[in-house]
């Protein structure tokens, strides 16, 4: 391959395009190779030929070779074998050898100046015009790591990469959007997959949609006990294993499957990187205590140094909300549930969770469960008054959210009323100013939203 990574790399010395920052690895082909071995044994043959009419191209060239060697294959370093971000310096030799050829034409030929000058403007022009074009993709990574998976679909680097731009700017439907058109565009594209099957598991909680994917990428059932085995043997990338190692911990503790994850997270303990660990653990931990697994929740919070009980299941609380905050709602919505139906008497949890999901915008995504979350809202902010919360504003405020998020604004603005006169008797102005904002938004027919 490397005659053929020099060649490469000559030609976009050469004619520039089709540049991006994370770019494919060149298939091996017999015909290329021999072309390349030619060529590039054809120049050197011809620079030592005339080395002494013209040092410096020999110079230029083997410069270029010299420096070129790091980046030829036989030496690779990184995640993707090509990459012309390191051409400067090789570049430096040809641009020389160019300088001083051009120079020592134009003292030989005085009347071939004005061609050379008229060359050397196209060939400007040209670099030019190939420059400007490439400047758009450059303004953010959401623009830029779309061109690196048109040209180089299999880069885990270009999908992280775009996936983390779209979550910052907080734009999870349009990353959705992405990811489906893409892999209809690409089917049976590995990366592509253990990223839709992550999303649908750790964001919209769609367990069933996440193993049907997955199971049409690896051809196995999700009954083989070395299912989750399938990638560990095929890449030692760390990024991929961790969105794996992820979805199969989200997987297999949502249908109930803790001996298996229990095996899962003990058998890659000093394999996997902290994060992965970490949440693998988080699920390992939930998924005892949804079980009512109180005992064996408590020894594995022991195990993984977490403390007691009311330590660990404040950490845990904490977790579900930062996730349905983050964006992934659909999994979220599952842990609150679990919640709800395990800590009845948590009043002010049951409170925050309602708030949240009572009042959060549409983002456009398929969560699992949608259906279910007015209803679910409403109950659990009743439960949140039952529960220490008949005298405290801001969960009548939370109950007139939760009623109004659920179509009954009669209702709301009773509740919202309640909550008014209790901030008054306590003096709480700003929260006053607070609920007689939500209250105008009832009484107009609209459900409040933050």
């Amino acid at each position: 391959m490397i005659p053929q990574h020099y060649l490469f790399y000559l030609q976009k010395t050469i004619w520039p395009t089709g540049l991006s920052v994370l770019l494919g690895n060149l298939d091996f082909r017999w015909d290329m190779l021999v072309l390349s071995c030619g060529l590039l044994g054809g120049i050197t043959w011809a620079l030592w030929r005339y080395r002494k009419a013209a040092p410096w191209a020999l110079w230029g060239w083997v410069w270029f070779v010299g420096a070129l060697f790091p980046l030829s294959g036989w030496v690779w370093a990184g995640a993707e074998k090509l990459a012309t971000r390191f051409m400067y310096v090789p570049h430096m030799g040809l641009a020389l050898a160019v300088s001083l050829a051009a120079a020592q034409g134009c003292s030989r030929w005085r009347a071939a100046r004005p061609w050379a000058v008229a060359g050397l403007v196209l060939v400007l022009a040209a670099y030019a015009g190939m420059t400007l074009h490439l400047l758009p993709f450059w303004r953010s990574n959401l623009t830029l790591f779309p061109r690196v998976l048109q040209g180089n679909p299999q880069s885990v680097h270009g999908f992280d990469n775009l996936a983390l731009a779209y979550y910052k700017a907080g734009r999870y439907a349009d990353w959705q959007a992405f990811l489906e058109g893409f892999r209809a565009q690409h089917p049976q594209n590995m990366i592509a997959d253990i990223h839709y099957a992550w999303w649908n598991a750790a964001m919209l909680g769609d367990v069933d949609k996440c193993l049907e994917t997955i199971e049409d990428l690896t051809g196995g059932s999700r009954d083989d006990p070395d299912f989750w085995a399938w990638l560990e043997t095929r890449t030692n990338d760390r990024l991929l294993l961790g969105s794996w190692r992820d979805t199969a911990g989200i997987y297999l503790r949502a249908t109930g499957r803790l001996e298996e994850l229990r095996r899962y997270y003990e058998a890659a303990q000093g394999r996997w990187d902290e994060r992965t660990r970490v949440n693998v653990a988080a699920e390992l931990l939930y998924g005892y205590w949804a079980a009512e697994l109180d005992e064996e929740a408590s020894a594995f919070a022991q195990e993984i140094g977490l403390g007691p009980p009311v330590v660990w299941r404040a950490q845990m609380l904490r977790r579900f909300m930062e996730r349905w905050q983050g964006g992934a709602r659909g999994y979220a919505f599952e842990c609150f549930a679990a919640y709800a139906r395990r800590m009845p008497q948590d009043g002010m949890a049951l409170n925050n969770m309602a708030w949240l999901v009572a009042t959060a915008r549409p983002d456009g995504l398929r969560h699992a469960r949608r259906e279910e979350w007015p209803a679910a809202a409403a109950a659990w902010a009743q439960q949140a008054i039952e529960n220490g919360g008949r005298d405290i504003a801001a969960v009548w405020g939370t109950l007139a959210a939760a009623r109004a998020n659920a179509g009954d604004y009669a209702s709301a603005q009773a509740a919202a009323e309640r909550a008014l006169a209790l901030a008054a008797a306590s003096g709480d102005e700003p929260m006053r100013g607070r609920l007689q904002a939500q209250l105008a938004e009832y009484q107009a027919g609209r459900p409040w939203r933050e």
